[in-house]
């Protein structure tokens, strides 16, 4: 048996079905998402009390749930006609076969006389029969329910992440670490939960009218008082709870998205806490944080169970209300009426009283979660249909991708109503890179005045070194969003040329403001799936001053260092961000402020050595607040919001 004497490992754990492979059925979702997403371009729009755009129609809001529908109703309707045949034929069979073994002795007894033995061995056999195969239809029907729920959870956490590749930058913003954690781990359960009950909520009228029929046969009019009564208390009782469930999920996902966003916060900054003896302060806030979140989540236990418990007495009260009704009718109570009217109403309560709550509840809280995942789904994103290529072009850049591995499309032609038209392709890659901005404006947020950037005119010539200056908030890390495409342009012109043409396949090498580091070793981290090259690793180590810390580390370059680099000092994690941009071969090089997280010393030797000498030729925007550092630029741009 695999673990039994040693660990597991990856390759000893077997791979899913493919019917059950998250791509597949990721894809699956997606197509039938994309046709809810192209409501979107069709809709006529008109303008509120407020001024603001609103659809003329009133669904016009793509809607998740019939996304998950379309792709998964088949399969569920198969599953859901099974059960059918469960609650409705089989298991109201057994009843009817209790029915005839009570009228057998009672015939016996009363007329005293014998009748043949196999006529009660077939309907108790029939019973068990009956039994069996309703155990098994139940068992199968919970599997594959199970199953399809988790099916749609996979493909929905899998949409998910797709969607938090493609966001833009104010997006991402706008998404706390805690929301999306929420999302993945409890709003996406839910449809787990959903798939085991829903069925029920179409098969209970069905149900009802066929158990209804056949006690009417048996007891007459007097069935409807048992039926009503059951009925009536579900009933009340689910509209009232079902008001008041989906509100307190809605309020507890409220609090648990702004508990772990604060725990994100605080783990992230630990230092800073510890550094200033804030623990009590924190764990305070957090204590506060928590209770709210507990207060209503004790509310919402005290609500369900009360919901909850009412199914314990439902049936014997319907039960009850039957026989008293049958006997003030003037009807004699016997054996099989008592016996069999409470084998029915015991079905009924199985299905009214408690699948068709918990199908309810279940069902509130995924309209609830999809109404988040939703939300999350509709948020802005990344506009990569604006790339347009030809044929020659695309075949170009698959040959340009095989020999530089990663390749970023961003040099292009964008006009001022927002098309993006590109150039052909150059055989030479090495030329240095002309950046060419005119009457430039673009904004994060559609409509927000000041925007990001208005009206820039930039020219940095081919191989110059640019400083970009000004103060916080002025817009400097965004110009280099706008170069890399992850903001895109409302106005103007952005033109990349490479030689005396625009190559529309230029690799780029971009270092952020705060370092970014995986868990892996130091060399992992600049390679980053680059071959080893080890002149031009060596030189670059020398350049990005690495090479004293190679020799301190444990076991150099080798080490490893945890999630986003927490073994590594600030300038050590900075460094290391600097060399993985330098390794790489690139046309253009875009630097966010490196040199604000070392020491003077080591900032002076990372501009003359890496960006000024190492890079001598290549084309580089640098992003700082060290003005010491501008009189060996060849070009300085002012930046002021």
């Amino acid at each position: 048996m695999k673990g039994a004497k040693c660990d597991l490992k990856e390759s000893d754990i077997y791979r899913p079905i493919k019917a059950d492979e998250s791509e597949k059925l990721t894809d699956h979702l997606e197509k039938y998402w994309s046709h809810e997403l192209d409501k979107l371009k069709n809709l006529e729009y008109t303008e509120n009390k407020d001024g603001q755009k609103v659809p003329l129609k009133e669904n016009a809001r793509p809607k998740l749930y019939k996304a998950i529908f379309n792709a998964f109703w088949l399969p569920y309707f198969i599953i859901g006609i099974w059960l059918f045949i469960q609650c409705s034929v089989v298991r109201v069979a057994v009843p009817i076969f209790q029915d005839w073994i009570i009228d057998y002795f009672s015939r016996n007894q009363i007329a005293k006389y014998k009748t043949e033995r196999n006529e009660v061995l077939f309907y108790i056999s029939s019973m068990v029969i009956c039994n069996i195969i309703s155990a098994l239809i139940m068992h199968h029907t919970l599997l594959l329910s199970q199953q399809i729920g988790m099916r749609i959870r996979v493909s929905c956490s899998s949409l998910l992440y797709r969607k938090l590749l493609r966001l833009n930058r104010a997006s991402i913003d706008q998404t706390g670490t805690g929301q999306i954690t929420n999302l993945l781990s409890n709003d996406v359960s839910r449809f787990d939960e959903l798939m085991t009950y829903l069925n029920y909520i179409w098969i209970m009228p069905i149900q009802i009218m066929i158990i209804g029929t056949i006690m009417w046969q048996k007891i007459g009019i007097s069935v409807f008082a048992g039926i009503g009564t059951l009925l009536i208390i579900t009933l009340v009782a689910q509209g009232t709870f079902n008001l008041l469930i989906p509100k307190i999920r809605a309020m507890i996902a409220t609090l648990t998205d702004r508990r772990l966003q604060l725990m994100s916060e605080l783990v992230a900054g630990i230092q800073v806490v510890k550094m200033y003896v804030w623990e009590k302060p924190f764990s305070k806030i957090v204590s506060m944080t928590r209770e709210l979140e507990i207060k209503e989540i004790k509310f919402s236990s005290y609500v369900l169970d009360a919901y909850l418990v009412i199914p314990i007495f439902i049936d014997r009260l319907a039960h009850y209300s039957t026989l008293i009704m049958f006997v003030l009718s003037g009807n004699d109570l016997t054996a099989d009426v008592t016996f069999v009217t409470f084998t029915y109403f015991s079905i009924l309560h199985i299905t009214i009283g408690v699948c068709i709550p918990l199908a309810l509840i279940k069902l509130g809280d995924s309209i609830v979660s999809t109404n988040r995942l939703e939300d999350f789904l509709l948020m802005d994103e990344v506009n990569m249909k604006r790339l347009e290529k030809t044929p020659q072009l695309q075949d170009k850049s698959q040959k340009s991708n095989e020999a530089t591995n990663v390749e970023n499309h961003t040099d292009r032609s964008i006009s001022k109503n927002g098309t993006i038209a590109l150039s052909e392709l150059q055989e030479t890659s090495d030329l240095p890179v002309c950046v060419k901005l005119q009457q430039v404006s673009a904004n994060w947020i559609n409509g927000q005045l000041p925007p990001t950037l208005c009206n820039i005119n930039l020219t940095i010539n081919p191989g110059q070194l640019c400083a970009v200056v000004g103060a916080v908030g002025s817009g400097k890390s965004s110009l280099l969003h706008l170069l890399l495409k992850e903001l895109d342009p409302g106005a103007g012109s952005v033109l990349l040329t490479q030689g005396s043409s625009k190559n529309s396949f230029l690799r780029i090498s971009y270092t952020s403001q705060e370092p970014w580091l995986f868990s892996g070793t130091v060399r992992d981290n600049i390679l980053f799936g680059q071959p080893y090259d080890k002149a031009r690793y060596i030189q670059v180590a020398n350049v990005c001053a690495l090479t004293k810390d190679f020799r301190q580390f444990p076991q150099g370059d080798m080490t490893m260092i945890g999630e986003r680099g927490i073994t590594l000092s600030g300038g050590q994690r900075a460094r290391v961000n600097l060399a993985r941009a330098v390794y790489r071969q690139a046309d253009l090089y875009l630097f966010d402020d490196p040199l604000s997280a070392v020491d003077s010393r080591v900032a002076r030797h990372l501009y003359r050595k890496c960006i000024t000498e190492y890079l001598h030729g290549k084309t580089r925007i640098l992003v700082t607040h060290q003005l010491q550092f501008l009189k060996r630029a060849d070009h300085i741009v002012v930046l002021n919001r």
